[in-house]
């Protein structure tokens, strides 16, 4: 009876350990079909908002994304800066780059959630060892609606601070409010839509100093 007991207990901790426990840490972290479908498989059952939102900012606190502040300075996953959001930072390494912001989200009843939830693990795990990002980042899960001009209104950012977004979610237009829109189709498969997310993510995450149009040729 002790032994089954034991038996079962392990396999209740490794059922709420999450599948990112399993992810290989390290500089050479990369999304996992394993994981993508656990995360999938996991969204599925807290169909309801509440619950979703309650996974995505456990989610988030597992993978060590910092949480945002909401009005007044208490930090959280969850928050109502004009429109409810869940949501975190990964800080940029670049000395200066790291003012700037590149905000990476989808509607958190989207198909690609898990997808980006898998790229957010990988970004947050090589920034434990990478110089990657060098731009911070903003992870933002958004409820229906025009998520682009929500998460830029929700952003605590400056405006002129925010170099681009990069969304799943359907066509739209290139640019809201002169920043550039980067979006990647949800009906990808799960795996590859991770990988590109982290792959297009970082590239316009790289620092690239403005031009110095006071410079004489």
């Amino acid at each position: 009876m002790r032994i089954a007991a034991l038996i079962l207990t392990l396999a209740a901790l490794a059922a709420c350990s999450g599948p990112r426990d399993l992810t290989p840490a390290g500089p050479s972290a990369r999304p996992s079909a394993r994981h993508v479908a656990a995360l999938a498989d996991s969204l599925a059952e807290a169909a309801s908002t509440t619950p979703r939102r309650a996974f995505l900012e456990r989610s988030l606190r597992r993978y060590g994304v910092t949480p945002l502040r909401d009005g007044v300075g208490r930090s959280r996953y969850q928050v109502d800066l004009g429109v409810p959001i869940v949501g975190g930072f990964i800080p940029g390494h670049h000395p200066v780059g790291r003012t700037d912001l590149v905000v990476v989200g989808t509607r958190l009843d989207g198909a690609g959630v898990a997808s980006l939830l898998e790229a957010v693990a990988v970004l947050a795990e090589r920034s434990r060892w990478t110089s990657q990002p060098e731009r911070s980042l903003q992870v933002s899960f958004w409820p229906a609606g025009d998520g682009v001009r929500q998460a830029l209104r929700s952003s605590l950012w400056p405006r002129d601070a925010i170099r681009a977004v990069v969304m799943i979610g359907p066509d739209g237009p290139a640019q809201v409010d002169g920043i550039p829109v980067v979006r990647l189709a949800p009906d990808a498969d799960p795996l590859a839509l991770a990988e590109a997310l982290v792959a297009r993510v970082l590239a316009e995450a790289t620092y690239a100093p403005l031009p110095d149009t006071l410079a004489t040729p």
